[in-house]
C-alpha cells in the first residue's frame, strides 16, 4: 500500500499536468468549432444579403425600364400631337389667312432680336421700308418656333414625370 501511495504521490503532478492539458485540448476544439460555425454562418448571411442586394438591383432595372417605356411613349403621343397641330396651324396660315401687305424691315428686325434674346437697336426698329417678308410668312415662322418651344416643353415634364416615377420606384422598401 505504502508502495501505491508512494506511486500516487509521484505521478500527481503528471495527472494535473494531464488534466490540464486535456481540459486546454477541450477548451481549444470548441474554440475553433465555435469559429468555424461562426465564420460558416458569417459567410451565408453575407451571401444572402448579396442575394437580395442582386435581386432589389434587379427589381429596380426593371422598374426603370418600365418607367422609361410608359414616359417615352406619353411623350412621344405627345410630340405627334403638337406636330400635328403645328401642321394643321401652317396650313391654316397657308390657306385662309389674308396676306394684303409686306412686313416692314424693323417689325423683321424686331422679331428677330426678339427671338435671339437681344435688345433691338432703335433706329433699325423705325426701319419702315418693305421687306418683302408677307404677313403669312411672319406668321409661319412664329408657328414653328411655337411648336419648337412646345415640343421643348412637353419633354422636361415627360423628363419631370420620368425623375418623379424613377424616385417612387427607388423609394420602395
Amino acid at each position: 500500500m505504502k508502495l501505491l501511495s508512494v506511486i500516487t504521490a509521484k505521478l500527481a503532478p503528471y495527472k494535473i499536468a494531464i488534466g490540464v492539458a486535456l481540459l486546454v485540448g477541450c477548451f481549444s476544439a470548441g474554440y475553433y468549432k465555435a469559429t468555424v460555425r461562426a465564420h460558416e454562418t458569417a459567410s451565408r448571411i453575407a451571401l444572402e444579403h448579396q442575394l437580395e442586394l442582386t435581386e432589389r438591383a434587379r427589381e429596380l432595372e426593371t422598374a426603370r425600364a418600365n418607367v422609361t417605356e410608359r414616359v417615352v411613349t406619353k411623350y412621344v403621343d405627345r410630340i405627334k400631337i403638337v406636330k400635328e397641330t403645328e401642321y394643321v396651324t401652317s396650313n391654316i396660315i397657308q390657306d385662309h389667312v389674308p396676306d394684303r401687305f409686306s412686313l416692314s424691315n424693323g417689325w423683321v428686325y424686331t422679331y428677330d432680336s426678339i427671338v435671339k434674346g437681344t435688345v433691338p437697336d432703335a433706329s433699325r426698329a423705325s426701319d419702315e421700308a418693305a421687306s418683302g417678308i408677307t404677313a403669312t410668312d411672319a406668321l409661319g415662322s412664329i408657328n414653328t418656333n411655337y411648336g419648337i418651344c412646345k415640343q421643348n416643353a412637353e419633354q422636361l415634364v415627360a423628363l419631370q414625370d420620368w425623375v418623379r416615377q424613377l424616385h417612387a420606384e427607388t423609394s420602395k422598401p
